[in-house]
């Protein structure tokens, strides 16, 4: 399930399609999730997100689950599904 988010609301949208994936055995469990490439604090947010599982710039605080895995391309994510 391929999904195209930003901000703040992603990672809301992120957490909850993330924690129900984990409780219902019949989905797939990887949630690719497009993320803007953009830089917080020298680093790129897509590598803070699948590190920290955290969207330290928009939402911080809100801990995204470790099936969510953010990227930039949309050619990721489209094979990803």
């Amino acid at each position: 399930m391929p999904m195209y988010v930003s901000a703040h609301r992603g990672s809301v949208i992120a957490k909850i399609v993330g924690h129900n994936v984990i409780e219902h055995s019949m989905f797939v469990q990887h949630v690719p999730v497009w993320v803007k490439e953009e830089l917080f604090n020298g680093k790129k947010l897509t590598e803070i997100l699948n590190t920290k599982h955290e969207n330290i710039k928009y939402l911080p605080g809100c801990i995204i689950p470790y099936n969510v895995v953010c990227t930039y391309c949309y050619l990721l994510i489209c094979k990803a599904h």
